[in-house]
């Protein structure tokens, strides 16, 4: 595993730091190998952040089970479960929320045409929750392609109250209507 980390207050350094540092945000970057101990290891980075930035223990919780579950799906969908690709885990704290990037070095997907894990016969399926799960958890979850390949983002504001109370994103069709020509 390698870890980036950038402050404000002190030169980095050689060992643990990069040069660069962007004055609005504090960054915190870690590199997993593309192993299950990295979705464990994701979840426990993901609270302690939390914690050292002030949110309350719920939220915590909610924030590391939103990276494990992209983590888990950025193995396993984005790098294709090869052990010698690399997962990239990134912090940013920023002023009024914590951004949290997932990047792997698959094609991306666009998250709308994630089947809904609690229609029909998706219920029945044994996996295609992750995303559901970390929609859930977060304040805004979107998707972003780059020449690397697919970064996942997470954002949750520090006012954070958990989204049980929102209704799912849109897909790309309501119900009951026709597709609009």
């Amino acid at each position: 595993m390698r870890l980036t980390t950038q402050t404000a207050r002190r030169k980095p350094s050689k060992r643990f730091h990069t040069a660069s540092y962007e004055s609005w945000a504090h960054r915190l970057e870690l590199t997993l190998p593309n192993r299950l101990e990295s979705v464990e290891a994701s979840q426990q980075a993901a609270e302690l952040v939390a914690a050292n930035l002030g949110f309350e223990e719920e939220a915590q919780y909610r924030i590391g089970l939103a990276v494990r579950e992209c983590l888990a799906n950025a193995m396993v969908h984005g790098n294709g479960a090869d052990s010698n690709k690399t997962i990239g885990l990134k912090f940013l704290f920023c002023p009024d929320s914590l951004l949290v990037q997932v990047q792997d070095s698959g094609p991306g997907f666009d998250p709308a045409l994630v089947p809904d894990p609690r229609q029909g016969m998706n219920r029945l399926k044994s996996s295609g929750r992750g995303l559901l799960l970390a929609r859930t958890f977060v304040d805004e979850l979107w998707v972003a392609r780059n020449g690397n390949g697919c970064c996942v983002n997470l954002r949750v504001y520090r006012d954070f109250q958990g989204r049980f109370d929102r209704p799912p994103a849109p897909t790309t069709r309501r119900r009951g209507r026709p597709p609009t020509p």
